[in-house]
Order: structure tokens, then sequence, then C-alpha cells
């Protein structure tokens, strides 16, 4: 209830205040040349780019906008979705008066154009929410990315933006909709149980499993709480609910690595709650699922996140073998999302590398996620991120982590 307040009053706040939305979610000039950056964050970014092929780059986790959103968001007294959804423009650059989508990935493509590592981005589209018989849920969707805008995209920049589709598997025609779209190249489908209101754990998804294995398609799915769109039932992102999708041959790259909130132990649900990531974690050490499953680094370096899995990822080599980057876009360029000074009092970062560290943030958010993530240290034993998790190997996806994973994508209709 505390927590529910203080969310109220903030939104409340903000909408009285157009500034503090930028002041939260990024007041960001439009990217410039790395030449204007300080001698400082020129170094900073040279060595979190040491040892990454430009070409091999990859980011596996960027939403797209989309202005076809829950109508509440934007009227001021429903304070909280509307807070919400304008820091989230804030954060991504785009005026709350223009087109959201034009707007946005201009500046995404000037973003990865300017960054010394432009390399490839999935692209995230996101079905509406269905209910069970199948029926649209709007009072359930906050939003909605159509995959034909983000195929679109991806195909009219082949270099740089890789298309992931997202349908709802409880939709009439979700079979359908897959193999339309496995037919035209799509190789990542993209799931928000939380919020989409789909529970990966479902007999009734079996058929749609079986499906995306014999195309050789990767679930992307949220795991763990999710924070930044209304959630109906949290307990759909517990990462024990993947089984299924696992256990049909289907890929997972489980995003967020779990760090945010608790779920029911399936494997002794009597117990107290346990952490997302030490649920992860037991998959991830399931023999069967190597090859699998794998998870991203997308939001590991948030507030909301605890520490467990940034620590363990840092620490364990062999963990890192199943991460792949991902900076969850835009909403890692959110200010308030992440603080430098709080990851310094852990020990991740060095104080001095605070100014330089958000000097790089001010010049260009996306890039700033993996300059974050490659400066990090852990704070006892200095290990720090491979760069084999910041690339990929088109020929090995199993032994190298992220690798293969373009070979996925066939970029049919280019």
């Amino acid at each position: 209830m505390r927590h529910h307040l203080i969310l109220t009053t903030l939104a409340v706040i903000l909408t009285a205040c157009s500034p503090l939305y930028r002041q939260l979610g990024g007041d960001y000039d439009p990217p410039g040349s790395i030449e204007d950056l300080s001698a400082d964050a020129r170094e900073l970014l040279a060595a979190a780019a040491d040892g990454i092929d430009p070409e091999r780059f990859l980011d596996a986790h960027v939403h797209m906008i989309s202005d076809e959103i829950d109508p509440r968001a934007q009227m001021l007294r429903h304070p909280i979705r509307h807070g919400r959804m304008r820091v989230l423009l804030a954060a991504a650059g785009v005026d709350p008066d223009a087109d959201w989508e034009a707007e946005y990935m201009e500046r995404l493509l000037a973003l990865i154009e300017a960054s010394p590592l432009p390399g490839r981005h999935l692209l995230y589209a996101l079905d509406r929410a269905y209910d069970r018989e199948g029926n649209v849920d709007p009072n359930r969707t906050s939003l909605y990315v159509s995959n034909r805008r983000v195929m679109a995209w991806a195909e009219n920049h082949p270099d740089v933006l890789v298309p992931a589709i997202s349908i709802h598997p409880h939709r009439a025609n979700a079979l359908a909709r897959l193999e339309y779209w496995a037919e035209r190249g799509a190789r990542f489908v993209k799931w928000l149980p939380n919020s989409q209101g789909m529970d990966p754990a479902e007999p009734a998804l079996d058929d749609f499993y079986v499906a995306m294995a014999r195309h050789d398609m990767t679930l992307l799915s949220h795991t763990g709480a999710e924070r930044a769109l209304p959630a109906a039932v949290q307990e759909y992102g517990n990462p024990l609910r993947l089984r299924r999708a696992l256990d049909h041959g289907v890929r997972v790259i489980a995003l967020h690595g779990a760090g945010d909130g608790t779920h029911v132990d399936l494997d002794d649900p009597g117990e107290r709650p346990v952490s997302g990531w030490a649920l992860l974690l037991r998959l991830l050490e399931t023999p069967e699922y190597d090859g699998l499953l794998y998870a991203d680094t997308s939001a590991l370096t948030f507030r909301t996140h605890t520490p467990e899995p940034l620590l363990s990822v840092l620490a364990r080599p062999d963990l890192q073998r199943r991460f792949v980057h991902g900076s969850d876009y835009p909403l890692s360029g959110v200010r308030a999302a992440v603080s430098l000074r709080g990851l310094a009092r852990a020990g991740f970062i060095e104080r001095g590398q605070i100014a330089a560290l958000d000097e790089v943030r001010s010049w260009n958010p996306l890039a700033f996620d993996w300059v974050l993530k490659r400066t990090l240290r852990h704070p006892e034993t200095g290990a720090r991120l491979a760069a084999d998790v910041f690339t990929f190997d088109p020929f090995d996806w199993p032994s190298s982590g992220v690798s293969g994973i373009l070979e996925l994508y066939s970029p049919r209709g280019h």
C-alpha cells in the first residue's frame, strides 16, 4: 500500500510539472560526435568496446514505441499510467505531440549509427492481451506494437535491425499467424506474460510450442516482475513456467534474468516465495536445458533488481556463456532506473567513473547500457562481463552463448 501511495503521489506531482518527466526519463539531445565527449568519457568508451567486433555486436532487447496505447495512459485522472507513459516518452526522446513511431525510430537509428558498436538489434513487437476464449481484452492491453510495422522497419534496415514478432497464443488464429510470419522469415517471438495474460505453463499452449520448435523459432519471454506496464498476473513471470516450452524443444531467452520479484517454487509450492533469479538459476543448471535456455542482461543494473543475478553472472564464466546482451531500450534510458551512485556504493563501478558514465548516458543512452555493463566489476574479484556476451558467432549457438542468433533470422523479403 505504501509503495502504491508513493507512486500515486509522484505521478500526481509529475502531471503538474512536465519538466519533471524529462528529469526522470531523460532530457536528451540528438546524439553528437564521439569527439564531443571529454577525454575521460572517450577513454571509458574505448575500454568498454575493447575486444568486441563492431560487426558482431548484438543487442537482443530493443522495444519499439507505438501510439496504440491504453487511452487511460493519456488521461490525467489516471496519474500512474499517465506518468509511466510520459517518463517513457522522455527516455525515448519523443515529443508527446509528435508521430511517436516515426520520431522514435528516427532517433533509435541515429543512436545506433553514432555508436562505435552499431551491430544488430532485435526490435520487439507486442501483441494485445487476449482472454482464454480468444477475444481481445482491451482493459489489459496497455500497448500494442504490430508485427507488420516491426517487420517493415527491419526490412528497410536489415543491416542493424532484426524483427521479433509477438503473437498471443490464446488468439483464435495464433497458429495461423505463427505460420504466416515464419514463412516471412521471423525467427523470434516476444511475450510479456505478466501483462499480456498468458501462462507459459498451460497445456493449451502445446501446439504453439510444437510449431515454434518446428520452425526453429526462439521465444523471448519476460521473467520476473513487470514494472513498466500494468501487470495482470505477476506469477506468469515465474521462470519455472517456461519448462513447458523448453520440454517441447523451444529455445528460450529469459528476459531480465528474473532479477526482480519473488515467485512460487513450483517444485515445492508449500514453501515461501523464492527469488525469480534462484528459480531461473535452477533451470540454467538443468543439464537437459543446456543449448535451449538462455537469459539476457536487460535491467540487471536497474534499481528495482536485486544484485544477486549480477553478482552471479560476473563471478561465473560458465553462466556468461548462457547470457545475451540486452539493453531494454528505451527503458534503459530512463535516468531514474539506473543509479550510478548506487552501483558505486555496491562496488560495481568506481566513484571516479560516475561522471564519465553519466556523460556517455547523455550523449547516447542506447550505448550507455553496454558501456556500463562492460565497465562493471565484481566487487570482490574484479571479474567483468566477457566480450562474448555482447557478440555472436553465426555458426555455433550452443557452445558460445549468443552464437548463432542471427543465423536463426532468415532475411527473406529483404
